[in-house]
């Protein structure tokens, strides 16, 4: 269960109710503020009891993301927002650091979370748009009351770097609630791709195609931007990928960029971890 989702769920409710009867949305409202109130003070009586009696137990469920939720809820973590968001980032700096880069969390002001970007991402498009995805899913989730992101800029990209842009686009990063409900489903089966190839896969009722370039993985919708086809079968040359139908070509590296300038193909957030590979395929526009 996903503590923003339901909260959005109840706010839908009462606007419906609100749009029907303005008296029984008064009401409705009362009352979900006073089984807050009572969620509330309960579960901060739990808090002081578990905080004297067993710590390590209090820190375990603070780090369970439903609990985490309710007590940010309730304003009750134990955890300030700029703890919370520094564990985050810890959770992405893996994958940053496998294409060259790393994070700094500056400060949070006003529930806005300023990061400072580094290094380069060696030109990839497609992993600006998962590292993008990933640091605001990490970031939505152990901290829901940040609204936004403030990159302040990269630093150290080198001449063999993205041309000196960061990881991700150096400006406001607005946190949509898709991001967290997008989630990060298993792919199975793609560590084991050979170089060389393009497969495609189901992943949550989205057919996905996975290419692998280099030793790294690449995922977009299984769909050519150019005739709409399968991309199933289709032939890479050098970093471009043809369509098995058309022919038209799309850079693979570079966020499959159509060659001719039209229309790219629709990157996936993939991350991979040894045998672990995850897309999110909910981030899918």
């Amino acid at each position: 269960m996903n503590v923003d989702a339901v909260g959005r769920r109840v706010e839908d409710l009462l606007d419906q109710i609100g749009a029907r009867d303005e008296v029984s949305a008064e009401l409705t409202e009362e009352l979900v503020r006073e089984l807050m109130a009572l969620y509330g003070a309960g579960l901060g009586r739990v808090l002081d009891r578990l905080a004297a009696a067993a710590p390590q137990a209090l820190h375990d469920l603070t780090a369970d993301p439903l609990v985490g939720g309710l007590l940010v809820l309730h304003d009750l973590h134990p955890d300030d927002v700029a703890v919370r968001v520094e564990d985050a980032l810890d959770q992405v700096r893996p994958y940053l650091a496998s294409h060259g880069g790393g994070v700094q969390l500056l400060d949070v002001t006003d529930d806005v979370a300023h990061l400072r970007l580094e290094g380069s991402c060696d030109g990839c498009g497609s992993s600006q748009i998962t590292l993008q995805h990933a640091v605001e899913g990490a970031v939505l989730d152990a901290a829901p009351e940040i609204t936004r992101i403030e990159v302040d800029g990269a630093v150290g990209a080198g001449a063999g770097g993205n041309g000196g842009n960061g990881l991700i686009p150096a400006e406001s990063l607005s946190l949509r609630r898709r991001v967290a409900d997008a989630g990060w489903e298993p792919l199975p089966d793609a560590a084991g791709a050979d170089d060389g190839s393009v497969a495609t896969r189901e992943v949550g009722g989205t057919r996905v195609a996975v290419v692998r370039l280099d030793g790294q993985l690449f995922a977009y919708r299984d769909a050519c931007a150019a005739c709409g086809g399968s991309l199933a079968g289709g032939r890479l040359g050098g970093e471009d990928l043809a369509c098995p139908a058309c022919g038209a070509t799309f850079d693979v590296r570079h966020a499959g960029a159509a060659r001719d300038g039209g229309t790219g193909l629709n990157p996936v957030p993939l991350l991979a971890d040894g045998a672990d590979v995850r897309v999110a395929v909910g981030a899918l526009q």
